[in-house]
């Protein structure tokens, strides 16, 4: 085989190769308030923090370095503080665009899944009436899990702080989002576990009963 032919047919295989995989431009911030350095990593057109927020305030919670066995990252925030948390021009990710991320990582996994996007009260089995659900995943593959690879945002397992008590799901993930369409409520939030998923709100635990209060960690992102 000549030279020319080869180099060309090796060319094709690495143009071929690099259009299978999703390429993310990586980055780093400095949080002005506190010097600490944050990654990032661009997904589509939106910047996100590819780890949990560590800035200090009034009613955070630092949580356990390890817990169980299983290392974590974050503080916990109250849901009054979370307009405080994100550096300059970052902010508290959407469940629009929480969901394009998640649409995103089930394509790159081929995996199969059920979605309920309109907003509804006590519509499967496990929600309570005083949730109000923006969108419901209900995966089929029983070995899907949110920290497995790929992991651009370098997930880990996050469960909640209630009262002050840390609570760690294994493999799961829940963290403070925002709904456009509800802008008076700033108690959304998301639960991933290893084969659904709830994007909701609700003020019980919240709001109503300070001593079971439930903090979230937090992910920024800006446009």
């Amino acid at each position: 085989m000549k030279h020319s032919t080869y180099f060309t047919i090796l060319a094709l295989i690495i143009n071929v190769s690099l259009k299978c995989q999703v390429i993310h431009k990586k980055g780093e911030i400095i949080d002005i308030r506190d010097g600490k350095v944050y990654q990032t990593i661009m997904i589509d057109s939106t910047i996100w923090l590819a780890e949990n927020m560590k800035f200090t305030t009034t009613n955070c919670h630092l949580n356990p370095k390890e817990k169980n066995g299983i290392a974590s990252d974050g503080y916990y925030y109250p849901y009054e503080e979370t307009d405080q948390v994100c550096p300059n021009n970052f902010r508290i990710p959407t469940i629009e665009e929480w969901e394009k991320y998640l649409d995103m990582i089930l394509g790159e996994r081929n995996a199969s899944y059920n979605v309920f996007t309109s907003e509804y009260h006590n519509s499967s089995p496990y929600q309570p009436v005083y949730e109000e659900v923006a969108s419901a995943y209900g995966f089929t593959d029983i070995d899907f899990k949110f920290i497995m690879n790929p992991n651009p945002l370098n997930f880990r397992p996050s469960g909640w702080v209630q009262g002050n008590k840390f609570k760690l799901i294994k493999e799961g993930l829940t963290f403070w989002l925002r709904n456009e369409q509800k802008t008076d409520n700033n108690t959304w939030h998301t639960h991933a576990y290893n084969n659904r998923l709830i994007n909701h709100s609700h003020d019980h635990h919240i709001k109503d009963k300070p001593r079971k209060t439930r903090k979230f960690v937090v992910r920024c992102v800006k446009e």
